[in-house]
């Protein structure tokens, strides 16, 4: 399985014919945080999503960001992969993913 890092989308992609699975993700505050997890229907069951959220998790950590979840989805990842130290993002709400971009409270990104 091959995946794509689109980081001018902030997203880990793969796609399987005319089908597209992915996670987008944001970055402030030293924290990479998966914010969506998509596979279509057709492509479920596969192991598609974690091999997605492992590769954002993989490159947070070789980047120097923590990893940090909204979608619930990571965040159950995250709480089956305790190497990689994830927490819940301050956007996290449990069953779900995040429809808009982080508000900091803090206007500059740190990295």
């Amino acid at each position: 399985m091959q995946v794509i890092h689109a980081p001018s989308a902030n997203a880990f992609i793969y796609e399987d014919g005319d089908k597209q699975a992915y996670v987008t993700y944001e970055t402030y505050e030293g924290c990479l945080d998966v914010r969506k997890t998509f596979v279509p229907e057709e492509l479920r069951g596969q192991g598609i999503a974690a091999q997605l959220v492992e590769c954002a998790y993989t490159y947070a950590k070789h980047n120097g960001f923590k990893c940090t979840a909204t979608c619930s989805y990571a965040m159950k990842w995250l709480e089956r992969h305790p190497e990689y130290e994830g927490q819940p993002s301050p956007d996290y709400v449990p069953d779900s993913c995040a429809v808009g971009k982080h508000q900091s409270s803090d206007s500059s990104e740190s990295k």
